[in-house]
């Protein structure tokens, strides 16, 4: 049939890309890959799926480590019916290439859909995931300028950078030969928010007295908190799957209890009233 074909085709030249294992051949696999689910040339009942997964599995670095989450979520759908050997492989490959917590939830919810919730390699997936959640979630973040993931790609990087990582909320900045050289700065690295920085920039002065004052806004800082009330919700619900009888809520709490007492005694301390007696030497 013409779908068994378009499987002949996309799955020989998987299968040569992935032998030489360069980066442009990887690139390629990646493409043929993403075509063979867009197509349905490869679908969970397909009798060359145990192929396709084992070209993949043969890749080293992974070919899933480079593909978009909605293409690991196809891919994964085909895992899952697979037999035990093909599920440890694949939850190895996201364990040791340490996937992010959005790539490793859509590979561990493919899982779950297939009914995989008692077996042995979804409980390891889950247990990589939970830590990735609760690494992000030891506590609620605590207001500061520091924009510690700031990654500004421009000219000016390394001043810009080295501001946005401080603890300044306003900084000026000059070497512009003129307010249009200033303005074009501005209006080609400010006005959007990329998820790692955030900030507004104001051009000012004319000739080589141009300036531009960057001042940080809120942005980025709600988006963290956000990202952690979001991760804090999740870390519920997937405990409710694999373990309903563990009382998170209740955890949750007295680690936020902890931290509230441990700020109120460093208060204390600092205003000379500290319960306990200090002793100097």
């Amino acid at each position: 049939s013409k779908a068994c074909v378009l499987d002949d085709t996309v799955l020989d030249l998987l299968r040569a890309c992935v032998k030489e294992n360069t980066e442009k051949n990887m690139l390629n696999a990646l493409k043929f890959v993403e075509t063979a689910i867009a197509t349905l040339c490869l679908h969970h009942g397909s009798p060359y799926s145990q192929v396709f997964v084992n070209s993949i599995l043969e890749s080293k670095p992974s070919i899933l480590g480079s593909m978009q989450t909605t293409a690991i979520a196809s891919v994964s759908s085909i895992f899952v019916t697979q037999d035990d050997t093909c599920l440890k492989r694949l939850v190895d490959i996201v364990i040791d290439e340490k996937f992010s917590k959005s790539r490793t939830k859509v590979v561990l919810e493919a899982f779950i859909a297939a009914g995989k919730v008692s077996n042995e390699q979804t409980h390891r997936l889950y247990r990589y995931y939970l830590e990735r959640l609760e690494q992000d979630t030891v506590s609620l973040p605590e207001f500061s300028w520091c924009q510690p993931e700031a990654r500004f790609i421009g000219s000016k990087a390394a001043a810009v950078n080295a501001f946005l990582h401080g603890p300044e909320e306003v900084r000026t900045f000059h070497g512009f030969n003129g307010i249009k050289h200033a303005r074009n700065w501005v209006s080609k690295y400010f006005g959007s928010y990329n998820g790692t920085w955030s900030a507004d920039a104001t051009p000012g002065g004319i000739g080589s007295n141009a300036y531009v004052a960057v001042k940080k806004n809120k942005r980025y800082f709600k988006s963290i908190k956000k990202a952690y009330k979001a991760d804090q919700a999740e870390k519920l619900r997937i405990v409710e799957i694999f373990e309903p009888g563990r009382t998170l809520k209740n955890e949750v709490a007295k680690r936020a209890a902890a931290k509230s007492a441990g700020n109120e005694e460093l208060k204390k301390a600092k205003r000379g009233q500290h319960d306990d007696p200090i002793i100097i030497d």
